[in-house]
């Protein structure tokens, strides 16, 4: 299985912008959730250079410095675009370029100002016109708006530029309305018009919440290289979150199997998925993106606890461990839905020990304190303030 990253390249589309400093730093800490198979897992759309000087500079940059890395570097079909790239990469290993080419009449109309059989059918001569330029270089082609094209000429133009020299055919679903019941025929019908040498790749975007059903669906059909952003940013709402891939895929083989019905291991190693939390931490530190209460797999939610069944048996009411798959560790919150005994774990965390009187005084005041401020949470430094000032309970 290969991961390719898209936070810096179709992340900018997201409204957020990486340094190069930062699109590095979040690359090597990314591969090394994959241990010594870094180059081999994960490929890092570093950028896209044609947008503007600035972009070239962070490009160049972070090629230059992408040793253990995998970069690819995103360009239009077009011959300065293409040459660029390449100049950018030809000296750096395990570099690659991907091109974008319409797949689809409305798109192509937009892009190129030609039909979509026209489009695509330039697809070779790009990979010709950087193949010869570098010959050591990957060159991939992405496919945009494939459900809405003519998934066979997809499959036949795939096979025409793989036959050219090309490596990889990324499948998008530019606009996020796939199924997983329609992305399943879709690839079973690229993958049988499509050469056997043809590695499809997807890039699936999120606009109906199914990015990540979709994803997993391609993968049940075949798919080995997918497509996705740490925090699920992109264009629009954005793209499959990298997070929720990989605990989809390597948490546990047991899971893995139910998501894809694979029983075969997708990774030559096992991965390091408690490097996640922090880079997805990192990622919004850097983005000024923050997770929500309801972010899968990383989101401040996961392995919280504010109610009392959960507090006594939390593997009764949740689907994994976060603590042991990803090294989360487990947090008591105070709400309006509060008993006796989160009020003593809070307290005691605070360092004082509540006698019974006082923890039922102490929960009193924590439901009322919520209802009269409506305030779903309320954070230790209230809860401590209070503690004090009622001279509760004894020092733990």
């Amino acid at each position: 299985m290969v991961i390719w990253e898209e936070i810096a390249r179709d992340g900018a589309q997201g409204k957020t912008l990486l340094s190069a400093h930062d699109r590095l730093a979040i690359a090597h800490r990314e591969a090394s959730i994959f241990g010594n198979h870094g180059t081999s897992h994960l490929v890092f759309a570093a950028g896209f250079p044609a947008v503007a000087p600035e972009e070239l500079a962070i490009c160049q940059q972070f090629v230059e410095q992408a040793q253990g890395l995998s970069p690819t570097l995103v360009c239009r079909g077009k011959e300065a675009d293409i040459v660029q790239a390449v100049r950018l990469v030809k000296d750096v290993k395990h570099a690659r370029i991907m091109i974008i080419v319409p797949a689809s009449d409305p798109v192509a109309a937009a892009m190129t100002h030609c039909p979509a059989s026209k489009a695509i059918a330039d697809g070779p001569a790009f990979v010709k016109l950087a193949k010869d330029l570098a010959p050591n270089v990957h060159v991939d082609l992405s496919y945009a708006d494939v459900p809405r094209g003519d998934w066979r000429r997809v499959a036949e133009a795939a096979t025409a530029a793989t036959e050219a020299g090309a490596g990889i055919a990324v499948i998008n679903d530019s606009f996020g309305f796939l199924t997983p019941r329609v992305t399943t025929d879709m690839w079973d019908d690229l993958t049988s018009h499509a050469s056997e040498d043809v590695v499809f790749a997807t890039h699936f975007h999120n606009d109906l919440g199914l990015g990540l059903a979709n994803t997993l669906a391609a993968v049940s059909a075949g798919a080995r290289v997918v497509s996705s952003s740490l925090l699920g940013l992109g264009e629009r709402v954005g793209l499959t979150a990298t997070e929720q891939v990989l605990y989809s895929l390597a948490a546990d083989s047991a899971h893995t199997q139910r998501a894809t019905g694979l029983t075969e291991s997708l990774w030559n190693e096992p991965l390091d998925l408690h490097n996640l939390p922090p880079l997805c931490n990192k990622v919004s530190e850097r983005t000024g993106v923050a997770m929500n209460m309801t972010h899968p797999i990383v989101g401040p939610g996961v392995n919280s606890i504010s109610t009392g069944t959960p507090f006594v048996h939390p593997e009764s009411f949740r689907p994994f461990d976060p603590e042991a798959v990803l090294g989360i560790r487990p947090t008591v919150v105070l709400s309006a839905l509060a008993n006796l005994r989160v009020v003593r774990a809070v307290a005691r965390r605070l360092g004082v020990l509540l006698t019974d009187e006082d923890a039922r005084l102490a929960l009193r005041w924590v439901k009322q304190t919520c209802y009269q401020q409506i305030s779903g949470t309320l954070d230790d430094e209230s809860f401590s303030v209070f503690l004090r000032a009622q001279n509760m309970g004894t020092a733990a």
